[in-house]
This record gives C-alpha cells, sequence and structure tokens, in this order.
C-alpha cells in the first residue's frame, strides 16, 4: 500500500508540474496550429479541389512530434529529486511514460475537432478518425520512451533534445532510405519495418492490424527496459543483478517475431472495403473445382508501397472461404518461367523509377494476378491496393465459374467520337470486366441493333433519325435489353465560349413522351455546383475559384449514392408513367433560356455568379425512368465527356460519373450484388456538402476555432489550473 501511495502521488506531482507550467500550453497551441495549417493550406482544403481524406493530416503529427516529443519529454526541475523519491527505478519509469504519455493523449485530443469540422464538408469515416487516433497514442507513448532512454545520457537536456529530434526524424522517415540510397536486402527490411509510414498505412484506412501495434509496444517495452538498466547502472548496480529480466525479455522477443506470423486485421471501415463481404462468400460458395490464384509479386515494389502488404493479407483471407481455393505468392524477378508466363498472358511489368544518391534508374516490377479454373484463365493486369480488389476477384470469377460477362452497347448519337470525346469509358469499363461495343450510326444501324440483346447506353441524340428511334422504340418493347439515354436539347461549345444552344430531336423526343418523360424550356442551377479553378491571363499566373451553379453537382441519393457531376443540364417534368431517377439538391431552381436575345443564357464563369438570390429553390429531376423500368433518361449529355470531367476534376480528378456508370451498367445487366460491391469501392471524398456562402461561412468558422478558440481554450485551461493551485495551496496553509 506505501508503494502504492508513494506511486500515485509521484504521478500526480509529475503532472502537475508539466499542467502547471506555461510550457506545456504554448507547445501544445504550436502542435496543433502547425499540423492544422500543414492540411487546411498547404494540403489545399479550401481550394476547390480538397478531399475529406485524413490520411495526409495524421500523417503530420509524427513530423510535428519530432519536436515536440522531445520538449514535452525533456528534463524537469523535479527530476533533480528523483533519486531521493521512494519507487523502485522501473516503476518511476513507467510512471514518467506514462504522466508524458497522457499529456500526449491531451494534445492529440485537440486535433479531434479538425475531423470534426471536415465532416461539415463531406463524409467523414469514424474508423478514419478512432483507429489512426488510438495508434497515434500508442506511437507518442513509443516515442516518449525513446525520448526517456536517450536523456538517460546526457545531463544536458539541449543536448538531449536535438539528438531525440534528429532520431525521432530518422524514424519518422526509415523508409525513406531505401529510395534515395541503394541498399542491401537485409537492410532494405529493416529500415522498411522501422517507419513509422510502413506500420501506419493500415490504421490509416480503419485497419486494426496486430502487427503494427505490436511493433509499438514491443519497441516501447525495449526502450522502458533500456531506461531502467541504464538507470540502474548509473547507480552502481552490476548487469549481473539483471539476470531475471532475460528470460521475460527473451519471451516479449519471440512473441514480437511470431506476430508477423499470427496475427489479426479487423476492417473497421464503413463501407467494410477490406474484409470479404457476404455476397463474396455465396459467389465462392459456386466453386466447386479447384481454383487457382498466383500473385505475382516483385519484392521491389514492397519496398515503396505498403498497400502491396494489404492485397497479399486480402488473398489470403479471400482464399480461407473455399477449400478448393488456393493461392501461391510468386517472385517473377527470379523466375524467368514466371515472368514468361505473365507475358504470354499480355501481362507486362510496369516501369518504376528509382532515384537513389547517385542516380535515376527505372526499375520494372510486376503486381498480377493470374486465376485459373477449368481451364480458363482470367488476369488482373497490375494492382497496387486492396481497396477495389474484392470487386475485380469477384468479377473475374463470376466470368470464370459462371460465364457471365456484363455488356453494354454505345451508341454516339451526336458530332462526336466515342474514341476521343468519350475516351475513358471503354477502357474504363474493360478494365472492370465489363465488355463493351459501339452502334455505329450508319445505314446498317437499324440491322445490327435487330440481332442484340442487353444493355444499350446512348450519348446525345440529334444525330438519330426517325428510323433509328423507331429500331431503339422496336428493340425496348421486344424486351431485348434495357436502353438508357444521356440526351438533353441544349448543347454548349464545350471547346469554345460555352455558349448554349437550343436543338430538340423531336422523333426521340416523342418517343421519350410516351413514357412520361418531358424537357422544360430551362437550365438547372444550383449553389451544389462544381468549383472551377479559372486563369484570368495567358500565363495563368492570375487564378480565381468559382463557384459554377451550371455545373450541378448532384447529392448523394439512392441511384448515385456518392452523387455526380452535371453539365448545363435541363430539368424534366414527368407524368404518371414515369418516376424520378435523380435529382438535384433542395437549393436548385430553374433559370429560363431566352430564346429572343442573342445568348440562350450567360454562361461566363466570371459573370455566371448569380446564386439564385430571390428564386424559388427546389429539388429539381434531371434523371428519370420509367415505370415499367424499361428506359431510362439522364437530362445531360455530356456527364461522360472526357473534357469536361476534367474540367470538374481538377488536379486531384474526380471519377465519380465514370464510377457511377459501372454501377448503372451492372444493374442494367442483373448483377446487382456485384454493382453494391462495387459501389463500395467507391468513396466520396469531396466537399459536396456545403457550396456557395454555406461554404465561406462553414470556412470562416473552421478557420476561427482551429486558429482563435483553441488558442484561448488552452490559454483558459492554463488560467484555470493556476487559480485552482492557488485556491488549493491557500486551503492547505489554512489547515495548518
Amino acid at each position: 500500500m506505501k508503494i502504492n501511495k508513494s506511486a500515485k502521488a509521484f504521478f500526480f506531482q509529475y503532472l502537475k508540474s508539466s499542467l502547471g507550467h506555461i510550457f506545456f500550453y504554448l507547445l501544445t497551441i504550436a502542435f496543433v496550429l502547425v499540423i492544422s495549417a500543414l492540411f487546411f493550406f498547404k494540403g489545399g482544403f479550401f481550394s476547390g479541389n480538397g478531399s475529406v481524406e485524413l490520411v495526409n493530416f495524421w500523417a503530420n503529427v509524427p513530423y510535428a512530434a519530432i519536436l515536440f516529443v522531445p520538449a514535452l519529454s525533456s528534463k524537469k526541475s523535479l527530476n533533480l529529486y528523483d533519486s531521493f523519491v521512494p519507487l523502485k527505478t522501473s516503476v518511476q519509469t513507467v510512471l514518467e511514460i506514462l504522466c508524458n504519455g497522457l499529456l500526449f493523449f491531451v494534445s492529440v485530443a485537440f486535433l479531434l475537432f479538425v475531423p470534426l469540422f471536415v465532416s461539415f464538408f463531406g463524409d467523414v469515416d469514424p474508423s478514419a478518425v478512432f483507429v489512426p487516433f488510438v495508434f497515434l497514442l500508442f506511437y507518442g507513448i513509443l516515442c516518449v520512451s525513446l525520448c526517456k532512454f536517450i536523456y538517460c545520457f546526457t545531463k544536458n537536456t539541449a543536448a538531449g533534445f536535438a539528438l531525440s529530434a534528429v532520431i525521432l526524424a530518422a524514424f519518422n522517415s526509415a523508409h525513406l532510405f531505401t529510395v534515395y540510397f541503394s541498399t542491401d536486402s537485409i537492410f532494405t527490411l529493416i529500415f522498411k519495418n522501422l517507419s513509422f509510414a510502413w506500420h501506419f498505412d493500415a490504421a490509416s484506412k480503419g485497419i486494426f492490424d496486430t502487427r503494427d501495434f505490436s511493433f509499438l509496444l514491443f519497441f516501447t517495452s525495449l526502450f522502458i527496459t533500456a531506461s531502467v538498466l541504464v538507470k540502474e547502472k548509473q547507480k552502481g548496480k552490476k548487469l549481473s543483478a539483471f539476470k531475471s529480466i532475460l528470460l521475460p525479455g527473451l519471451a516479449v522477443l519471440l512473441l514480437f517475431m511470431n506476430s508477423f506470423r499470427y496475427y489479426r486485421r479487423i476492417d473497421f471501415s464503413k463501407t467494410k472495403s477490406y474484409s470479404v463481404t457476404k455476397a463474396t462468400k455465396n459467389l465462392l460458395d459456386s466453386v466447386t473445382s479447384p481454383l487457382k490464384i498466383s500473385y505475382y509479386l516483385s519484392p521491389a515494389l514492397k519496398n515503396y508501397y505498403p498497400q502491396v502488404r494489404d492485397v497479399k493479407d486480402y488473398l489470403y483471407e479471400y482464399c480461407l472461404e473455399n477449400d478448393r481455393i488456393s493461392l501461391q505468392v510468386i517472385n517473377p524477378d527470379k523466375d524467368d518461367k514466371a515472368a514468361a508466363s505473365l507475358n504470354a498472358y499480355g501481362i507486362y511489368p510496369q516501369s518504376f523509377r528509382n532515384v537513389n544518391k547517385s542516380s535515376t534508374e527505372y526499375i520494372s516490377v510486376y503486381s498480377a494476378i493470374i486465376l485459373e479454373y477449368e481451364g480458363k484463365v482470367m488476369a488482373i493486369p497490375f494492382i497496387l491496393s486492396s481497396e477495389t480488389l474484392e470487386y475485380l476477384l469477384d468479377s473475374n470469377i463470376l466470368i470464370l465459374v459462371k460465364g457471365s460477362v456484363p455488356q453494354v452497347h454505345f451508341v454516339c448519337a451526336e458530332n462526336e467520337s466515342l474514341d476521343s470525346d468519350y475516351s475513358y469509358l471503354r477502357p474504363w469499363l474493360e478494365n472492370q470486366n465489363i465488355q463493351t461495343d459501339e452502334i455505329v450510326l450508319d445505314s446498317s444501324f437499324d440491322s445490327v441493333l435487330s440481332g442484340l440483346t442487353g444493355p444499350v447506353f446512348v450519348l446525345g441524340g440529334q444525330n438519330l433519325t426517325r428510323s433509328n428511334v423507331d429500331s431503339l422504340s422496336r428493340y425496348i418493347a421486344d424486351g431485348k435489353g434495357l436502353v438508357t439515354f444521356a440526351y438533353s436539347p441544349v448543347s454548349s461549345s464545350i471547346s469554345g465560349d460555352w455558349s448554349l444552344s437550343y436543338n430538340n430531336n423531336y422523333s426521340l423526343e416523342t418517343l421519350f413522351a410516351d413514357y412520361g418523360i418531358h424537357f422544360t424550356s430551362a437550365v438547372a442551377k444550383d449553389i451544389s455546383c462544381v468549383r472551377i479553378l479559372m486563369y484570368s491571363d495567358d500565363q495563368g499566373e492570375m487564378q480565381q475559384s468559382i463557384n459554377y451553379p451550371l455545373w450541378v453537382t448532384l447529392p448523394p441519393q439512392k441511384n448515385a449514392v456518392h452523387g455526380l457531376n452535371f453539365f448545363w443540364t435541363v430539368p424534366l417534368e414527368l407524368s404518371e408513367k414515369a418516376e424520378p431517377f435523380l435529382v438535384t439538391t433542395q437549393a436548385a431552381w430553374s433559370e429560363p433560356l431566352n430564346f429572343e436575345a442573342e445568348l440562350l443564357m450567360d454562361t461566363n464563369p466570371f459573370t455566371a455568379t448569380d446564386m439564385g438570390s430571390g428564386k424559388e429553390k427546389m429539388n429539381l429531376v434531371v434523371g428519370a425512368k420509367s415505370k415499367d423500368q424499361k428506359i431510362t433518361v439522364i437530362s445531360n449529355r455530356y456527364f461522360l465527356n472526357s473534357l469536361m470531367n476534367g474540367y470538374a476534376g481538377g488536379e486531384e480528378g474526380d471519377y465519380r460519373n465514370f464510377e457511377w456508370l459501372t454501377y448503372h451498367v451492372l444493374n442494367q445487366n442483373g448483377l446487382s450484388e456485384l454493382a453494391e460491391l462495387q459501389q463500395k469501392t467507391t468513396v466520396n471524398r469531396t466537399l459536396y456538402k456545403l457550396n456557395g456562402e454555406d461554404f465561406n461561412r462553414m470556412k470562416n468558422i473552421t478557420l476561427i476555432f482551429i486558429f482563435a478558440v483553441i488558442p484561448l481554450l488552452l490559454a483558459a485551461l492554463y488560467v484555470l489550473f493556476k487559480l485552482y493551485s492557488r485556491f488549493a495551496r491557500s486551503q492547505a496553509l489554512k489547515r495548518l
């Protein structure tokens, strides 16, 4: 009991000493502000192409900790009396580290306000907050134990601080040594496994991996033990007196080494993107013959991308679902036959730039998966992440086992080319194992269409003749396949000044009318819109980020889980024969076209900035489906155009429109489970929740709270603690 009381008194006195000094609060303020500034400003969160992805936010913590933790762990004036404390050296050392770890926890806890405010702008996966936060707490204790160990060797606080900072910097960037310096494989393995970034990769995705946490626990135990040994040695004890710790130490080492063989991965992510789903388990139950999965992985790739570990781990988990499925991991760099086999399947190595200290070289690497089943072969040519792996495996196995090959027939019905103006479509879908072809609008169109079955996707519609429309009508009526039209009577000179023109295809619109779908004479505008970066001069030196209400951003909804970007879309009116398929937000309004003026509408981004002041706001229907589900009309002919998606995506890219297409085509093929699986891998990381004035208002609130309120809050806590300490001291004096 006496030891417990002494330990308790020591812990709280040590904690009180730190909390009572302004140094801790100034450190915490700098810590929070630096990490937040790197995320919001350097990361370009408010630039218009910002992302709610928090990986880079949390990744800034260890780099800020390079100075923060050594300062937090530095020797205090209280340390002068350490040798007089009636505690064992081991107990005292653990209590000091726990105290500093608690202070680190308090500092990191203030960072949780950042994800909270980010959630007002877009969807934040709770697992991307909780798991990295827990991981960083363990990481903080490890860093504190390392610094305490270093401070054992020096009486000079400044020297200990400098040495600790240098070692932490090396520890955080150990994986980069293999990039810039040529190293042997054993050193590559060591540097990689000492790197924080390598062990943080799984946690940043919301995955609890016991291997990463065992790494933190082992080295924390190692530094604590080493600190105790050094302190005891400095007190004059002989090393022979520490034989009692050799056996427990050896046991801990063996447990750590086995943690890489026997481990557990728990997927906390909202979409369970890294776990085998029920739909996959049902599919794998249909595998009745041996299914061989071969993963060809170049070892060099593992030195640069920790994500490839996730691929291998997921493949092992995948194969456990059926005894008939086997997995082998092959190094194609050492097996000429393996490389030749890959080349025979049309799989060639990817070129990877390796920059070292003295030169730049290009190396060839593989990360390919081959699936073999009953003499049939399917391949995944290159993969770096397990994020989309389940969908790719399932779609390939569906073809191997059941022979189900999803397909879509494209009709380009404007003066545009499928290969140039819609250049992403075919490669994108074929990469998703969806078979595509084009029905050319020529004299053979009607006869070719009559001989086909399956989903048809019509891009535009101005060039469809009455005969073409009649053929499509018969195709629909005969139940040969579902037909989707991406059509609008409004066209834009997208490669020019974006001026609008209005051209009806009466035959096509009559077909739509038969299914209860009608076009209005207006264009939809919405406060929820694409934010584009415009250049004011030829040199691109003057830039302006603009909310462009004519490029509507649809909110997440049933038929577009992650939202869509539409360009100059025309609202629809529906009769009882049709139902809404896609809608805008409630902050949208219809802007009538002016057929009497020279321009139907002002489309100049610098002047068309009206956010609907005084206009009636409502949900507008911009996509419709017939009640019999036979046709779908998307009131926008540009949402799959390569150029327009390049404008909207900016430097980071926004591929939601193409991901939606995959989802839609799979559903049109009757593969709803596979469609849901594909949708699961698509995450909306955009700042879609707020636009216009609401965006700017929340931006200001966020910046004021993070960079003003939090420092003031910490200052208030310091004052309150001082007042409480003074009050407690006065009460103690009165009792005396």
